[in-house]
C-alpha cells in the first residue's frame, strides 16, 4: 500500500491534500472562537465524502499520515473543540468499519479470542459498568464512546490489515512521515530560541498541545522506526524515498532531546535495559519478578533515593542532567509538587469509592474538592480545568476503582508477554524484530504513564492501540513470515 502512495502521482496528491489541511488547520487555529471555523467545516465534510466514496484505501492510510499533523482546536465556535482532521476521519472510518461488519465479518474468531483482545473487552465492559455508577454519567458515556471508537478503528479495523506484515511496516512509516514536518518545525523554533527549556511547553503547537505528549509519541514510535532503519534493506523497498529512514532514529532522538520531557529522557534510557534483558532472553516470570522487586525497592527507599538525587543547585535544569535530576525535586519544583497534589487527590477519590471509582473520565471535574491547601501550588486550580491525575495508573484507580487498575496493569502485562513470546520464537525474523521495536516503545509509555495520562489523547491513543493490534497480528499470523525484501549483504 505505501509503495503505491509514495512512489507515484498518488504521493503528490497526498502532499497537496496535506498542504491544504495544514494551511486550513492553521487558519482555523488562528481564528478559533469565532464563526469562521464553522464555515470551513462543510468543505471538509464534502472533501471527506468524495475521498470516502472513491478513494477509501487512500483515505484510510492517509489518516495514519495525518495523525501527528492534526491540529488541536480548543474552540471552533460555540464552545466546541476538535482535532482536525483526525477526529472527522475517525468517525468516517469508524462508520465504514461498522457497515462492513454488518455486511460481512471482517474480524476473525482467533482475533476476537486472542488474550490481548479479551483483556480489551474486559476493560471496555468495566468502563461500561462504571457509567451506571458514575458521578457524571454523561461524561463517562462520552469517554466510553471515544475509547470505543479508537479501539474499533485502530485496534480491530487495522488488525484486519495487519494480517499482512507489510501493513504493519506501512503504519509505522506513515506515522513517522507525518511526524517529520512537526519535528522539523519544532526543532526550528527551539533552535531560534536558543534551545531554551522555557519555550519547550509550546514548541509543537498547534499540532501538539503539550511538549510531554509530543515527546511521549516520539518515544513510542522511536524503537519501531529504528528497527526499520537498521534493517531497511529487508523491510523497505530500494528507493530514494526510503533514504529518509537512514537518519530517522537520530531525527526522533533530536526531537526527544529538545522536548525537555524528563519522563521521555528516562524512557530512552529504559529502552537500553529492556533491550539487554530481551537479548539475554530473560523469561517473563523472571522479568516480572525483577520489575516487582525494583518497584518495591524504590517505594521502600524512596526517601533515601530522593535525598541522594536532589538536584545540585550548581546544575541548572537547562542541562540534560539537571533536568533529569529535577524529577526527584519535591521541595521546589512546581511541576513535581502539582503532580503530588493531583496524585493525593486521586488516592483520596479512591478511598471514597474503592470498587467503582468516580466514573470513567470524571477525575478532572471531581478532584478539586479533594485538594488540601498545604498540597496546592501556584498552578493549582479549584475549577478542575487544568488537566488530569498525571498518572495513567492513578487515573484508572480514581475513576474505575481497584478493578480498573488491575485490568489496566493486566493489559500491559499481556502486551509484554505477547511481545516477548513473539521475539523469543523468531528473534532473527521480521516478526521478532518488529515485536521488539513495538515492545521497547510501549515500555517508554508504561514509564511515562506513571507521571502522565495520555492513553485517551488522540495522537497517542491511535498509535498505542494500533501497536497493540500489531502485536496481536504478529502473534497470530507472522511467526513464519519472511522479510518483505531480501538482501544477502544486510
Amino acid at each position: 500500500m505505501i509503495s503505491r502512495i509514495t512512489s507515484s502521482k498518488n504521493f503528490y496528491l497526498l502532499l497537496a491534500i496535506s498542504g491544504i489541511v495544514i494551511f486550513s488547520g492553521l487558519f482555523i487555529y488562528k481564528f478559533q472562537g469565532t464563526l469562521l471555523p464553522m464555515l470551513w467545516l462543510p468543505g471538509v465534510f464534502f472533501l471527506l465524502l468524495f475521498l470516502w466514496t472513491f478513494y477509501f484505501e487512500k483515505l484510510l492510510w492517509g489518516t495514519v499520515f495525518f495523525i501527528p499533523l492534526s491540529i488541536n482546536l480548543a474552540d471552533i465556535g460555540k464552545g466546541f473543540g476538535i482535532s482536525l482532521p483526525l477526529e472527522i476521519l475517525l468517525v468516517v472510518i469508524g462508520a465504514t468499519s461498522l457497515i462492513r461488519l454488518l455486511k460481512k465479518s471482517w474480524i476473525k474468531k482467533e482475533e476476537l479470542f486472542h488474550p490481548v483482545s479479551i483483556v480489551i473487552f474486559l476493560q471496555t465492559a468495566w468502563i461500561f459498568v462504571g457509567i451506571f455508577f458514575s458521578g457524571n454519567s454523561m461524561i463517562s458515556a462520552k469517554f466510553l464512546i471515544s475509547r470505543g471508537l479508537y479501539l474499533l478503528v485502530f485496534y480491530f479495523f487495522f488488525l484486519s490489515y495487519f494480517r499482512k506484515i507489510s501493513a504493519i511496516i506501512d503504519f509505522i512509516r506513515l506515522y513517522f512521515l507525518g511526524f517529520l514536518p512537526v519535528i522539523i518545525l519544532a526543532g526550528y523554533y527551539m533552535i531560534t530560541t536558543g534551545l531554551s527549556r522555557s519555550f519547550s511547553p509550546v514548541l509543537a503547537r498547534p499540532f501538539f498541545s503539550d511538549h510531554t505528549i509530543f515527546a511521549a509519541c516520539l518515544c513510542l514510535i522511536f524503537p519501531g522506526v529504528a528497527m526499520l532503519s537498521i534493517h531497511r534493506k529487508r523491510f523497505l523497498p530500494s528507493s530514494l524515498f526510503s533514504l529518509i529512514f537512514i537518519p530517522a532514529p537520530f531525527i526522533i532522538l533530536f526531537g526527544i532531546y529538545f522536548s525537555f520531557s524528563r519522563a521521555s529522557w528516562l524512557g530512552v534510557i529504559l529502552i537500553f535495559f529492556v533491550w539487554l534483558m530481551l537479548k539475554i532472553k530473560i523469561k517473563f516470570p523472571a522479568f516480572l519478578g525483577i520489575a516487582c522487586f525494583l518497584s518495591f525497592a524504590i517505594f521502600i527507599f524512596r526517601g533515601q533515593l530522593t535525598d541522594k538525587l536532589q538536584p545540585d543547585s550548581q546544575i541548572g535544569e537547562e542541562t540534560v542532567f539537571g533536568n533529569i535530576q529535577s524529577v526527584t525535586d519535591i521541595e521546589s519544583n512546581e511541576s513535581n509538587l502539582e503532580r503530588i497534589n493531583r496524585w493525593n487527590c486521586a488516592i483520596e477519590m479512591y478511598k471514597e469509592s474503592p470498587i467503582l471509582g468516580y466514573g470513567p473520565g470524571t477525575y478532572e471535574i471531581f478532584y478539586p474538592v479533594f485538594q488540601i491547601t498545604s498540597d496546592m501550588t501556584r498552578i493549582s486550580t479549584w475549577k478542575g480545568d487544568l488537566g488530569d491525575a498525571h498518572s495513567e495508573y492513578l487515573s484508572a484507580l480514581s475513576e474505575q476503582g481497584i478493578p480498573g487498575l488491575i485490568i489496566l496493569i493486566f493489559l500491559y502485562l499481556i502486551l509484554i508477554k505477547t511481545a516477548m513470546k513473539i521475539y523469543y520464537e523468531n528473534p532473527g525474523g521480521p516478526s521478532g524484530k518488529l515485536a521488539m521495536g513495538i515492545l521497547l516503545g510501549m515500555f517508554t509509555y508504561f514509564l511515562h504513564g506513571g507521571v502522565n495520562s495520555f492513553i485517551d489523547i488522540d495522537k497517542l491513543a491511535s498509535l498505542f492501540w494500533a501497536m497493540a493490534g500489531m502485536l496481536t497480528a504478529l502473534d497470530l499470523y507472522h511467526q513464519k513470515t519472511d522479510f518483505p525484501f531480501q538482501n544477502p549483504h544486510d
